[in-house]
């Protein structure tokens, strides 16, 4: 079909003006005909003056990381300890179907985290080895992988990165200061990355499993055992929100293009996915 002659005037408008433009604004502006030359530049302005959120050069620790990585660690761990408290009182009570699916739920998950946590460190080791942590490092690292804690095992070692990088900053080290800042950025990626795989294998069926056990239970028949089904349900909802709102955080770091997310639009991120979540879960 041939072109409208309005369409074909307002493309010569806009080639017009494309090519009135120097090299360098070409290279940073796109004609589009349907925003202002002014939009544009406003938006390409504040493109310019935000920096990238991979690594950026201005980057420091901050007391919200320190933070951030304490509530990562301390949300992980209450969630695999409600639900392991729940198992054992299923077992306790005699109610074996229960106590099988909740440790399935549980063990299977856990065993995936730890392999490809376990995976990670080999193939790091195998691309750096020059930089060869000590005895001790990797006889926590063993101990912690048994144990099955892996996603904490990161955090960990994130927020030993953390502390460090605030240690050398205040001693104006700013080469061991940015060092330390990228170890911990990178540990974190990969302690998100684990805990969207665990959040959706473990967190995601146990919400389901115990919700589903709670529904067929008299509210008046509630006893210490069903608060804490009830605990365990809230941390899997928690950890559920947590782990995707730090994975789009960390989704951004190979992206130049996109703005920097800040920890208060982290906070509306958490609740915005924690809402979503608790959405869902009201057609179960």
């Amino acid at each position: 079909m041939g072109e409208d002659s309005g369409d074909v005037m307002l493309r010569d408008e806009e080639e017009k003006k494309c090519s009135e433009m120097s090299p360098c604004d070409s290279t940073v502006f796109q004609c589009d005909s349907n925003i202002g030359n002014q939009d544009r530049e406003n938006k390409v302005s504040k493109r310019i003056s935000d920096e990238p959120d991979y690594v950026p050069s201005s980057y420091k620790v901050t007391r919200w990381d320190i933070i951030w990585l304490f509530f990562s660690i301390g949300s992980h761990v209450l969630d695999v300890a409600f639900d392991i408290y729940v198992a054992v009182n299923f077992y306790i009570t005699g109610k074996g179907q229960y106590f099988i699916w909740t440790v399935v739920f549980i063990v299977v998950p856990s065993l995936a985290t730890t392999l490809t946590s376990a995976r990670w460190y080999v193939v790091d080791y195998k691309n750096n080895p020059d930089k060869k942590s000590p005895l001790g490092t990797w006889i926590i690292r063993c101990l912690a992988l048994l144990l099955q804690l892996a996603p904490t095992l990161r955090y960990a070692e994130s927020l030993h990165y953390a502390i460090k990088s605030r240690r050398y900053r205040k001693r104006k080290e700013k080469e061991r200061e940015r060092h330390y800042c990228y170890l911990m950025l990178k540990e974190d990626s990969d302690a998100a990355l684990l805990r969207v795989f665990e959040c959706f294998l473990e967190s995601a069926p146990q919400l389901v499993l115990q919700l589903s056990i709670l529904m067929y239970i008299d509210p008046k028949d509630y006893s210490w055992h069903e608060s804490m089904q009830w605990a365990s349900t809230l941390m899997s909802f928690v950890s559920l929100a947590w782990a995707l709102a730090s994975y789009q955080r960390l989704l951004r770091y190979p992206q130049p293009n996109k703005d920097n997310i800040s920890y208060k639009g982290m906070v509306f991120q958490f609740l915005w996915h924690l809402m979503i979540i608790v959405r869902w879960t009201r057609f179960l």
